[in-house]
């Protein structure tokens, strides 16, 4: 399956990129990014409907954006389907590995099921990600990298 990359960019930076997978009658849509400085004018939404033109024009009959919960995906479409995942040692030594990750899964579920404690935790990790911020740009150990000579 041929691979392509979208991008939504200025002169200056990438606002956002999609990496696309042509699979035939489906484009999908394997992996997204976008620049968090630019979040507030949305361009991975101004980028998924220029992808979802092109594909369309290109006689794409599916669209595929693979499985997961983002809110973006709401807006599409109006039906979900409940996926399954299955974890299972391939060796016995395995078998502890795989344990962990099925009761990080699980773990995981509990919290997204729980609107309070998913809210707090979201709130929570933005103030960590604004105090690390904060604390980068008064750092008195900061350079410049254009200033650094090669090691």
């Amino acid at each position: 399956m041929p691979l392509r990359v979208a991008v939504l960019r200025t002169a200056a930076s990438v606002l956002a990129s999609f990496i696309l997978i042509d699979g035939g009658e489906a484009e999908l849509i394997y992996q997204c990014a976008y620049d968090p400085a630019f979040a507030f004018c949305s361009p991975g939404t101004l980028l998924r409907q220029f992808v979802e033109n092109d594909a369309a024009r290109r006689g794409k009959a599916v669209l595929d954006f693979g499985p997961s919960d983002e809110p973006y995906k709401e807006e599409i479409c109006d039906t979900a389907t409940q996926l399954m995942r299955t974890i299972r040692p391939l060796q016995p030594s395995g078998a502890a590995f795989a344990t962990l990750l099925r009761a990080r899964l699980a773990v995981k579920r509990r919290i997204k099921a729980t609107p309070t404690l998913y809210s707090a935790i979201c709130r929570a990790n933005r103030r960590r990600a604004l105090m690390r911020k904060r604390l980068s740009s008064i750092s008195a150990l900061r350079r410049d990298p254009e200033t650094l000579e090669p090691a």
